[in-house]
């Protein structure tokens, strides 16, 4: 009952913001043009989506005029949509798909492609943690975020080593300044039902003249989800977000930026397991903060348009907690407590020039990650005692990244045919410590002496020089037709857990990386053809991508030294377990279909269809964790002067070309109804209200992401939920 209330005060708060506010304006949903410290226009609410500026990290975009396949989904998508995660808001493009551990941890997949071979970032700042699946991207505020951009096919012509796979950025609210003093503040707040989440956000924000600042804050909490086959235990989560953003504008020309983002989680549990169900894994805490500052100089002269240079620091700490309950061997730990701290330090040096009708961008990206992590292993032995063992399961070591990039864009025939390339080159070393096993081991707190150690990880530097280009046309054959060719070489390098991991788990299984890794290489093509009038827009692009030099694990041999405490070799150990190699090379292959159609006003009927075929070449098999093919059919109308809504179908079908180690899954389809009112205005104060069910039919079914992850088979059930937001 008490969450509830929270609804109410929002409504009892706008009847009365009116009596209190002066000078506040309608909030940017309901805008349709901001004017930007660069005096460029950036949309962020219109009703045509290829009439929209995709700003990835570098260079804007729009969409009708781009060579690459790249989507948006746009703050008309985020405000006026009940969305309810950042999952959701990505399966709105098709060729998306979400990985998951459960309710909290999801990762994106693009064309196939996921994990490490995907660049996350907000603002531009990569997101660099651990795992494929450990929540980086869920450390992110879907409240704070304005417009997310997509690039689906390689890109580390502009952004670096990870990007064969596509980009993902979050771009938050946009720095706008007025002429007059302006003060705007925000409350909104959501319950859904399948898992008793309480959602609430408030955030306040202004301007005048030369300054700009927002400050927003989130907590949310949920229990258990609830699943047709019952309640999915251990998905129960908490966290909380501070945003703080501010500009100051100088002059016409110089300007500053200023970012500070924090977010919390608390009790994360982790559903199933990656050996057992009895596993009970969890996140006793999860964190992220970032923060950059910017500086921009303008107009620079007749052919420099615009110099950049930015400067951030992003930390993530992740705290991992195992209880395996019963040993399954005699010795294995009754828990595991792994720990690991990821610093990156970031800057970017970028100038936007133009000569006569060439536009180029150009600069220099510089990125460092420094990783520390430990593990300990707690032992219950048969007099009571307690045994840790401590361990280094990686290095202390340090990623560094630094490249060159250039892309150059010209059009041609009076502007119909539009082309681009872009060339980089980096240079990446990696270092790290040497690492011995046990690092120690207490019995009942006092550390005893370790006869010997095992040698996991020799010190070193490793040297990386790698090179990547895109060239790409969009030509419009007519004034809706447009028709787009892009292709290019794309890279990956080895990250410090490929190089360095000696990971020994709970059921005795080992698994190590490998110094002599050489970076992924992929090659790639894309077609698309776009077709778009007043009542008819039709986007379809088919794909290839072969990576050739794929990083993938076999089971090996690999053979240690021991060292004694006098620091000699005393014997030797052959370990069985899962080596990486350069085995693999990779051909991924398919098509996206996007569709709507306006048959009558206030009527929309859309559609999305994504195909992903993923084979590895050199064992003739199929890649892991490829998403069947699926899509959505929705139907969404404006049936009254105030309330707008729509019913949509997502489904999927069955996968079985699966790789060794999977399950096949079988296809579903599950129905989704969503309303929402219009925004009431009460002079300079608006609500609005949003309400819905997701999973109608409390149908039981599995995300073949999910299903190779442990023992989550089935997705949550029936979920109603209600949102009401107030803008002063």
């Amino acid at each position: 009952m008490y969450k509830a209330l929270s609804i109410v005060l929002i409504t009892f708060l706008s009847a009365i913001g009116h009596a209190e506010t002066n000078n506040w304006v309608q909030t940017l949903q309901d805008s349709s043009k901001h004017k930007t410290s660069d005096s460029e226009e950036v949309i962020s609410y219109t009703k045509d989506v290829d009439e929209v500026s995709v700003e990835s990290f570098f260079f804007e975009q729009k969409i009708t005029s781009s060579a690459s396949p790249i989507g948006v989904v746009t703050n008309r998508d985020l405000q006026n949509i009940p969305i309810q995660t950042i999952g959701d808001a990505l399966k709105l493009e098709p060729s998306i798909a979400i990985k998951s551990d459960g309710t909290w941890a999801t990762a994106p997949s693009i064309r196939g492609l996921s994990g490490q071979r995907v660049i996350v970032a907000v603002d531009g700042n990569r997101i660099e943690t651990a795992t494929d699946v450990n929540g980086g991207m869920t450390m992110i505020n879907l409240n704070d975020v304005s417009q997310i951009d997509i690039i689906k096919s390689g890109a580390s012509s502009l952004y670096g080593s990870g990007a064969i796979g596509g980009v993902i950025n979050f771009v938050t609210q946009p720095i706008t300044y007025t002429s007059t003093p302006e003060f705007h503040a925000m409350l909104s707040s959501s319950l859904q039902s399948v898992n008793n989440l309480w959602d609430e956000y408030v955030k306040f924000y202004g301007s005048y003249n030369k300054f700009f600042y927002s400050l927003s804050g989130s907590y949310r909490q949920a229990e258990n989800t609830m699943t047709p086959a019952g309640e999915l235990i251990n998905s129960q989560f908490k966290d909380y977000s501070v945003n703080i953003k501010a500009g100051y504008r100088i002059n016409e020309q110089h300007e500053l930026r200023f970012q500070h983002q924090t977010f919390r989680a608390k009790d994360v549990g982790v559903p199933g397991g990656p050996f057992s169900a009895a596993f009970t894994v969890t996140f006793p805490e999860h964190s992220r903060s970032m923060s950059h500052l910017q500086y921009h100089f303008s107009d620079v002269n007749e052919w420099l348009k615009l110099i950049k240079l930015k400067a951030y620091h992003q930390s993530i700490y992740r705290d991992v907690f195992v209880e395996t309950g019963k040993p399954m061997y005699a010795g294995a730990p009754v828990a595991i407590d792994p720990t690991g701290e990821h610093h990156t330090f970031g800057g970017l040096a970028q100038a936007d020039m133009g000569f006569g009708d060439y536009k180029v961008t150009a600069g220099i990206d510089v990125w460092q990650r420094n990783l520390t992590s430990t593990r300990e292993k707690f032992i219950s032995l048969p007099d009571s005692s307690e045994k840790v063992i401590g361990e280094l399961p990686l290095p202390e070591a340090s990623y560094l990244s630094s490249g060159m990039f250039a892309r150059a864009e010209r059009k041609f025939l009076a502007d119909k045919l539009n082309t681009s390339a872009g060339l980089r080159y980096d240079y990446i070393i990696v270092e790290n410590e040497d690492v011995f096993t046990p690092d120690y081991i207490t019995l009942n707190g006092n550390e005893l002496n370790v006869p010997k150690k095992r040698h996991t990880v020799i010190a070193g530097t490793e040297e990386k020089h790698s090179w990547s280009a895109n060239i790409g046309a969009n030509y419009s054959l007519t004034q809706e037709l447009n028709i787009a060719l892009s292709g290019g070489h794309s890279f990956r390098a080895p990250n410090i857990e490929e190089l360095y991991k000696y990971i020994s788990l709970a059921d005795g299984s080992v698994q190590i990386g490998n110094a002599d890794l050489s970076p992924e290489q992929s090659n790639f093509m894309d077609l698309g053809i776009h077709y778009k009038n007043d009542k008819i827009s039709v986007s379809a692009n088919g794909f290839i991508n072969k990576i050739n030099d794929m990083i993938a694990p076999e089971n090996g041999e690999w053979i240690y030294d021991n060292y004694g405490n006098d620091g000699s070799i005393v014997s030797n150990d052959t370990v069985s377990a899962q080596i990486l190699n350069n085995i693999s090379e990779a051909l991924l292959y398919g098509f996206d279909l996007s569709a709507s159609y306006e048959p009558i006003n206030d009527m929309i009927v859309s559609a999305t269809m994504a195909y992903t075929m993923g084979k590895n070449q050199t064992t003739d098999g199929y890649l892991p964790q490829i998403a069947p093919i699926n899509g959505t059919i929705s139907v969404n109308y404006n049936a009254y002067e105030y309330v707008q809504g729509g019913v949509t179908c997502e489904w999927a079908g069955k996968q079985s070309n699966i790789a060794a180690g999977e399950t096949e899954t079988d296809g579903y389809a599950i129905f989704n109804l969503n309303i929402s009112s219009k925004s009431f205005h009460f002079d300079n104060s608006h609500l609005q209200a949003f309400a819905g069910i997701r999973n109608i039919m409390d149908t039981e079914y599995t995300n073949h992401l999910s299903t190779n992850r442990g023992s989550v088979t089935v997705e949550p059930g029936r979920n109603f939920y209600i949102k009401v937001r107030l803008s002063l």
